[in-house]
Order: structure tokens, then sequence, then C-alpha cells
């Protein structure tokens, strides 16, 4: 199962990152992906792997990663020994740009699930002050249609509240008869990394 956090920067991707973390305790089911970007590693908060902008490229053509997207000047990679984790049977938890959502779908095998965890619609004009990029959250129809748009099959939404409502879509790669049980596996896998006091 691969699991993509995302939202606009500023919005909690590291904080609900690092708490599934602490939650899940090592636990070898899981796998929180480092990103690859192109700036120095004591910069942020977040535990990185560095990449001058000539390493990066040098790694991309040779096939290191498996998606990659640009935001706020820099290069994002997420590396693609993902897929030995997929192919383990791992959940590989990840914090992405929603562009690279429908480019997902090929680092799954048939029968993969992908879930995209985001803030579910809301109109909170704190938040949406706050955060510059005035992100309001994927309404459930837009999401079914990033999703549908690589030929994935959208599964039921689940809400998980709090301050700020999240919203976890589940999809899956068809494959014959393994959709239903991709499903029924996100559904039960997707509540070690969230509860209702998140």
């Amino acid at each position: 199962m691969l699991i993509l956090i995302v939202g606009p920067s500023g919005v909690g991707k590291d904080t609900l990152m690092n708490g599934a973390q602490e939650r899940l305790g090592g636990n070898p089911r899981y796998r929180f992906v480092r990103r690859i970007i192109t700036r120095p590693g004591d910069l942020g908060e977040e535990a990185h792997d560095s990449a001058t902008e000539q390493e990066f490229e040098a790694r991309r053509q040779g096939g290191e990663f498996a998606l990659i997207w640009r935001a706020h000047g820099l290069h994002y990679a997420i590396p693609t020994d993902i897929a030995l984790d997929l192919a383990q049977g791992r959940a590989v938890v990840a914090n992405v740009s929603r562009a690279v959502v429908a480019e997902a779908a090929r680092v799954l095998a048939p029968g993969g699930c992908l879930v995209i965890v985001d803030l579910a619609g809301h109109s909170r004009t704190d938040v949406m002050g706050r955060l510059a990029h005035r992100w309001p959250g994927f309404t459930d129809a837009a999401m079914q249609d990033l999703l549908r748009a690589p030929g994935l099959l959208p599964g039921r939404p689940i809400s998980v509240p709090g301050p700020l409502a999240v919203r976890l879509w589940p999809a899956t790669l068809p494959a014959a008869a393994a959709t239903d049980a991709a499903h029924d596996a996100a559904r039960e896998t997707l509540p070690e990394l969230v509860s209702e006091d998140a």
C-alpha cells in the first residue's frame, strides 16, 4: 500500500508523519520515506536526503527516483526502492505534492492500493489565511476525478475528525478480483496511522 500525504506547506504534513512514526514505533510493516531534496540537510524541520542540482539530475537520469516534482524552487523525489517495500507488502508512507498523485499510479502493481491523505474540504478562513495557498482541501468529487484519471478505482473515503478534519481516499489499480481485498486491507491498516484525537 502506498500512502501519500499531500497538502500545501505549513498545513502539518510533517507533524502528521512524525506522529504516525512515533505511534507505530518501528513496526516493520511500515516504511516512512525520506525525500531527496535539492537543499542542504540542515535546513528545514524535515529529515531528508540532500542533493545538489547536478547530483539530483544524475540520479534522475540513472533511474533512481519513482516520483519527482518541483516546488518552491527546489527539486523533490521519492526513491525507486519503494517498489521493493510495496512488493513485500509493506505500507509505504510519503509526503508528496498533489501534482504527482496521478504519476503515483504507475508505481503500483496490479491490485495495489494507493491512499491519499489530505485536509477534508472546509471553509475555515483562519486556516486559509494562515496558508497563503488558500488550500481548502480536496472535495470527494475532485479527488475521485484525480484518482480515476490514471485508471485507479476509488474506494469509499474515510474521515478522521480533529481540529481540522483529515480525509483518506483509498484507490486500487485494477486487477482481477483484487480490488475489494485491497480496499478492505486499506481500511484495516489506516486506523493504525491516525486516531480520532490526532
